[in-house]
């Protein structure tokens, strides 16, 4: 090995044993995590707004019509 390739082995080595290897792969974080694009795109977009929009529409409708297999309670009194 020539004298280079020590220095760097010795420094690489120096780095890892005083944790700095493993904090420095964890300091580089994403700078937009997909969860933020996603939100962005959907509070900015309209016609993305428009059809969420008709999605949700859609399982309430769903809630409705399963509502109707349920008993329902009636508190009129009848004499």
């Amino acid at each position: 090995m020539n004298r280079k390739s020590e220095y760097k082995l010795i420094v690489l080595m120096l780095a890892y044993s005083l944790g700095g290897v493993s904090n420095i792969a964890h300091a580089v974080e994403p700078l937009v995590t997909l969860k933020d694009m996603v939100e962005k795109t959907v509070s900015s977009n309209p016609e993305v707004q428009s059809r969420y929009h008709k999605f949700l529409e859609s399982g309430f409708e769903q809630d409705v019509a399963r509502g109707g297999f349920l008993p329902k309670a009636d508190n009129r009194i009848h004499l």
